[in-house]
């Protein structure tokens, strides 16, 4: 190339994400292909990363909408749990892993076991009582 000179970058100001080397020719800058192509990399996977938070951030209201709208407890329960779960992702997302441990055990496992215990001990009970009314023999006369 007529009137192009290579300089190393130890020569010029520090750019992350720039080649080794690169060429000046009358004045234009012209960056190797290598730089497009890590550069165009680097696009698709910041487009990729925003697309993955929408999705999560939708799927976290949708979760929370379902789970407050549901008129079958199990339902609730099991959509709680899964929010529980895509919150931890959410919270590994923003670099908070620390709480994204914290919302996975207790947030999750320990909140959901003990709704999904209180289900089944208000549901026996309801059941207990349901057979107590329909069975005349089990009535305490006075």
């Amino acid at each position: 190339m007529h009137g192009c000179t290579r300089r190393s970058l130890a020569s010029m100001p520090a750019r992350q994400g720039l080649p080794h080397e690169r060429r000046e020719c009358f004045g234009y800058l012209h960056i190797s292909v290598r730089h497009f192509a890590s550069a165009w990399g680097a696009n698709v996977m910041s487009l990729l990363s925003s697309a993955f938070d929408a999705l999560l951030g939708f799927g976290l209201l949708w979760l929370a909408w379902q789970a407050l709208a549901s008129p079958d407890l199990f339902r609730a329960i099991v959509l709680f749990i899964a929010f529980g779960l895509l919150m931890a992702l959410a919270w590994v997302r923003l670099d908070a892993p620390d709480i994204a441990l914290a919302e996975a055990a207790i947030g999750t496992g320990l909140t959901g076991a003990l709704l999904l215990a209180a289900l089944t001990r208000l549901e026996s009970k309801s059941d207990a009582e349901s057979t107590h009314e329909k069975d005349p023999k089990t009535e305490v006369h006075h």
